[in-house]
């Protein structure tokens, strides 16, 4: 013997859009919160391998005046998936060990000399830096490679060469403001000078 299913009525349609009026700002928020991590992964992974990229440009320097600026273009290089306006600033530092990191006076934007603290010396860049050319960035004028000079880095093998550190502080945007404006992403990556055969 066949049933036959009730017809709906308006009750049931009712109870229908109160269950959806419950349910679906639950669905939005989840599938918002999905969105803006994908976006702050794909942004965390651009800076993680813009420091690589940076540190890997380093030590294959030699002792040169202009190392920081080959050091630059590789960073930019790998900054590519970023916003411009989203970086904040470039530290290139010297290091004592592979899990060293910048000091509070570097990552707050001023470099310290290594005529000062040689231990902590470092090279501080912004955004605007990444856009200089090769000739205004080897100018005497032009002071923010000067705290730690590549022509100082030690390069050679009986002298143990220098440990390079490159650190990059970003911004991400979020897109929705749901879980705020905006999300601090900073890297670090050490990496040891090749040594190079006098």
């Amino acid at each position: 013997m066949m049933r036959l299913h009730p017809r709906r009525g308006r009750g049931d349609r009712g109870a229908a859009l109160v269950e959806m009026a419950l349910v679906s700002p639950i669905v939005f928020l989840v599938t918002f919160a999905i969105i803006e991590g994908g976006l702050w992964f794909k942004d965390y992974l651009t800076v993680g391998y813009a420091t690589r990229n940076g540190a890997r440009a380093a030590i294959a320097q030699d002792a040169d005046s202009l190392a920081d600026w080959d050091i630059l273009r590789a960073v930019d290089k790998g900054l590519n998936a970023l916003n411009r306006g989203d970086l904040e600033l470039v530290v290139i530092f010297k290091a004592d060990g592979f899990d060293d990191e910048p000091s509070a006076s570097c990552m707050g934007g001023v470099g310290t000399s290594h005529l000062s603290d040689p231990a902590n010396a470092c090279n501080v860049y912004f955004p605007a830096d990444l856009e200089r050319s090769y000739d205004d960035f080897r100018s005497d004028s032009y002071p923010n490679r000067q705290n730690w000079p590549g022509e100082l880095r030690d390069i050679t093998e009986t002298g143990g060469t220098d440990y390079v550190g490159v650190y990059v502080r970003a911004h991400h945007q979020m897109i929705t403001g749901i879980y705020g404006d905006s999300r601090k992403i900073e890297d670090t990556s050490v990496m040891r000078i090749e040594p190079k055969l006098s």
